[in-house]
């Protein structure tokens, strides 16, 4: 009898596994969209009818390489107040330039940064990466007067937009760089006029969703603290963070934790949840006066499921458009490239 009950616990869960794979989705589609743009209504109905097929091991697909050049700014009024930022153009990059803004823990050699670069770069965009300060084998001064950090800070993403010699730039930024870029255009920073276009890929629309994560996703996204508190302990010595209280941080290994810590102290809120409610682009996002486009899709695990789509619609400058799968910074295809810097580089042409 009691083999007999094995057999069909384990028939009955190979039929859930069989069950679950058969249901999962062959090809790409976009399941939702917003917007009164017939470029990217043809662009969105391009991609539904080329069924284009989800790869079974995308994580093990190679993105592009490029080669960028490095290059550094340092604000007049302290000279120890720099950020760095990588190009990637050439004599035939005569189209309208971009500017990537990235996600947290992100930077120029990141998967979905390289494919976004790499697609803009071969349809004639030069390309300009502002890195996170701090990141990859930069440092923050010690020195630095003012309190920067990887979150919301538009002064940087001002002044590279002052140092590109162009009339008009196309401003994109990923997960949190999608927060920072509008955060930006709804700043009073002097280079917005200067945006012709704006585009927020993976932004987690309910910030406080960070809160409610599994804790094992809560650790993945909080391994990017150690390194980045480490690499850049004098600087937030500096500025009031002793090592006990920085200690403390890298072993709770939470954005949340890092938010209420630093976050909350430095803009003297009562909690994280007003720091969420602050990030937060609900009400932001409805002051954009330029052409922009939100990505998403339906499986982000980060991301959550919250996208405002009816909020959306209420301003004529926003479009949207969601893929059913790609989770996080993905919608990777065999060729090695992605669905979303594809609908991003043909809708800013």
């Amino acid at each position: 009898m009691r083999q007999v009950i094995t057999v069909l616990i384990g028939t009955l869960l190979l039929s859930i596994l069989i069950l679950k794979r058969s249901r999962k989705p062959k090809t790409y589609k976009i399941t939702r969209f917003v917007t009164k743009d017939q470029h990217l209504t043809s662009i969105i109905n391009e991609i539904n009818s080329s069924k284009i097929p989800i790869p079974s091991k995308p994580n093990k697909i190679q993105p592009p390489k490029p080669t960028y050049e490095r290059r550094s700014f340092a604000y007049p009024t302290d000279k120890n107040d720099i950020f760095y930022y990588e190009t990637l153009m050439s004599e035939k990059s005569i189209k309208t330039p971009v500017v990537i803004v990235c996600f947290m823990g992100g930077h120029s050699k990141s998967a979905c940064i390289r494919r976004a670069a790499s697609e803009f770069y071969e349809n004639g965009h030069p390309v300009y990466i502002l890195l996170p300060r701090g990141s990859l084998d930069t440092r923050i001064h010690p020195q630095q007067i003012k309190f920067r950090s990887e979150g919301y800070d538009t002064e940087d993403i001002n002044a590279l937009i002052g140092l590109i010699p162009s009339s008009k730039v196309i401003l994109a930024g990923y997960s949190l760089g999608g927060f920072n870029v509008c955060h930006y255009m709804c700043s009073s920073e002097s280079n917005i006029s200067k945006v012709e276009k704006l585009v927020m890929a993976f932004v987690e629309h309910d910030p406080s969703h960070t809160v409610r994560m599994h804790p094992r996703l809560k650790k993945m996204l909080g391994s990017c603290l150690e390194p980045y508190i480490n690499n850049n302990r004098e600087y937030f010595n500096a500025h009031g963070f002793d090592d006990q209280y920085l200690n403390d941080i890298i072993k709770r290994q939470m954005i949340e934790y890092y938010d209420q810590q630093v976050w909350v102290k430095i803009r003297k809120m009562k909690n994280v949840q007003e720091y969420y409610d602050w990030v937060k682009l609900d009400d932001r996002m409805q002051k954009l006066k330029v052409p922009s486009l939100f990505l998403n899709t339906d499986d982000d695990v980060i991301g959550g499921d919250y996208i405002p789509l009816e909020e959306m619609k209420k301003n004529e400058n926003l479009n949207a458009v969601v893929f059913n799968v790609g989770n996080h910074l993905g919608t990777v295809t065999k060729d090695g490239k992605d669905l979303v810097s594809k609908v991003i580089v043909q809708w800013c042409q």
